[in-house]
């Protein structure tokens, strides 16, 4: 039964003990999420970094970063090619985005260090497995009906750009405004996107 767990933050510090891991001089979350509370940007050195990697006030960092986690700092299902120094991505489950939707779902975000980093083996179709999983089961890890709410959708961050995984395609969502929609003849899904006015009347249930 397919099933990814959400992480609770005062859960972190016992899963990463039991997956015997610990961040140590990985310092990738750092340089490529934005950490409002230090008024970092992404993709902006943090000033605590240091040279030879590891962060300087990790005893005593900011509740922010205290309740992150990478998935491959948590979740033993991860082997060592997820490592984020490894593989160059930084992995995690977060907030929906701006997808029109009563109840956006819950995005895998998958960060990239470098251009195309997640376009490679065996990332790319792991990738795109979790993408078709998260899109086709419930939060109970079984199949989900359509009119069911989706369980998470996939998001890739390489530098200034977004990328939707569907399971038949990626979809450029760089600033956009769109929908998802189900394909009931071949179980395919697709996105429709829109301007602010047209989202903003979406969003009230009017016709675009």
């Amino acid at each position: 039964m397919f099933k990814l767990k959400f992480i609770a933050s005062n859960e972190i510090d016992e899963l990463a003990k039991k997956a015997g891991r610990t961040c140590g001089d990985c310092t990738l979350c750092c340089e490529l999420l934005e950490v409002e509370e230090l008024k970092i940007p992404a993709r902006c050195k943090c000033p605590h970094e240091m040279k030879h990697g590891g962060c300087a006030i990790y005893q005593t960092r900011p509740s922010v970063c205290r309740d992150f986690a990478c998935k491959w700092l948590v979740d033993p299902t991860f082997d060592e090619i997820w490592k984020p120094l490894i593989s160059g991505l930084v992995i995690y489950f977060g907030e929906g985005d701006n997808m029109l939707a009563k109840e956006a779902p819950s995005t895998l975000n998958v960060h990239c260090r470098d251009k195309g980093a997640w376009l490679r083996e065996p990332y790319y179709s792991k990738i795109k497995q979790w993408a078709i999983d998260g899109l086709n089961h419930n939060l109970d890890g079984e199949l989900r009906k359509p009119e069911e709410q989706i369980y998470y959708k996939t998001i890739i961050h390489e530098e200034e750009k977004q990328f939707l995984v569907l399971n038949n395609q990626v979809e450029d969502i760089t600033s956009s405004y769109y929908a998802m929609r189900y394909h009931y003849d071949d179980k395919t899904w697709s996105i429709q996107k829109f301007t602010k006015d047209e989202a903003e009347n979406y969003a009230k249930g009017l016709t675009c």
